[in-house]
């Protein structure tokens, strides 16, 4: 099973979006896990290596399972999954100015970065980020963790308390 971590980072409400050199896609910061290491220390590892970037974890947004076997459709390509992945997503604090200025991409496994609005970027993501990106913007309104599958929510993992 491939296990990753990834992050949605926002400057001025556009979610920064990176080109990997290996799809025809778009993705979120973010990659796999090294052994012994957690999703959390995993992403924030991944985006600085990836941009350069130390960002703060703000939130778990969600974990998406995939089967093995699945289609994932890019933008001119479909290639099918020969492992399950299990992908953690977190919120990320929001970027102030200095911290957009120093992005930086690595130019080997990232050669590119866009800061995008949320429409825009469904239209360069992979099949499965489409169906995953709207249940992480609803984790965030409303302050949950959700568990999918194929990017179906099953349930919340984490209800918000209610005040009373």
């Amino acid at each position: 099973m491939k296990i990753s971590a990834g992050a949605l980072i926002f400057y001025q409400n556009n979610l920064l979006i990176l080109k990997p050199s290996y799809r025809d896609y778009w993705l979120l910061p973010g990659g796999g896990l090294l052994e012994g290491e957690s999703p959390r220390d995993a992403c924030i590892r991944e985006i600085r290596e990836e941009i350069s970037l130390h960002v703060t974890l703000a939130q778990l947004l969600c974990i998406d399972f995939l089967p093995i076997g699945l289609t994932i459709t890019g933008l001119n390509s479909t290639r099918t999954l020969k492992n399950e992945e299990l992908t953690f997503l977190f919120l990320a604090e929001s970027l102030t100015n200095l911290q957009k200025t120093q992005l930086c991409v690595d130019g080997k496994e990232i050669v590119s970065h866009q800061f995008v609005s949320l429409d825009e970027a469904k239209s360069h993501f992979p099949s499965y980020m489409v169906k995953r990106l709207p249940h992480c913007l609803n984790a965030i309104k409303d302050q949950t963790t959700y568990y999918l599958e194929n990017g179906e929510p099953t349930y919340p993992l984490i209800t918000p308390r209610q005040s009373g």
